[in-house]
């Protein structure tokens, strides 16, 4: 499913709402949680290469814990979707680098996030994989 068709599907179902990253930071005072305002949201579909992991669970928690019950749903809908979406081995890979994250910092936009990351890890990898082969190759070898 392309990004596009992803985009599309998650405005369709109005799960977009999740994939606006909310910044917060913890007053030291109190310990209270506030939100940070920014003169432009930062939208995970789009921004995904400029967005932390850390920042992703932080707004998940963020979420969960302060805002309505139809975001909770959100995060978990949009999690089922990516996961049923991705092939099996994708998924597999995704799991396996978030089955240490608490579940209140769960959801589809860190799906989203773990799954950007091991597609475009796995593309550089091939590529530097790819050059060095083409580097030492030599015609006769062929």
């Amino acid at each position: 499913m392309s990004l596009v068709e992803m985009t599309k599907h998650f405005k369709k179902f109005d799960l977009l709402d999740v994939f606006y990253i909310v910044k917060t930071t913890v007053n030291a005072t109190d310990g209270s949680v506030e939100l940070l305002t920014s003169p432009e949201p930062l939208f995970l579909l789009d921004d995904y290469a400029k967005i932390s992991i850390k920042d992703i669970r932080e707004s998940i928690w963020f979420l969960r814990i302060y805002v309505k019950d139809y975001h909770i749903q959100n995060l978990e809908w949009s999690e089922i979707f990516l996961e049923q979406s991705s092939d099996n081995e994708l998924k597999k890979k995704v799991l396996e680098n978030t089955m240490n994250v608490p579940d209140l910092e769960k959801g589809g936009p860190l799906f989203f996030e773990v799954m950007m990351d091991v597609i475009t890890s796995n593309t550089e990898e091939a590529t530097c994989t790819l050059t060095l082969k083409l580097s030492t190759c030599k015609i006769t070898s062929i």
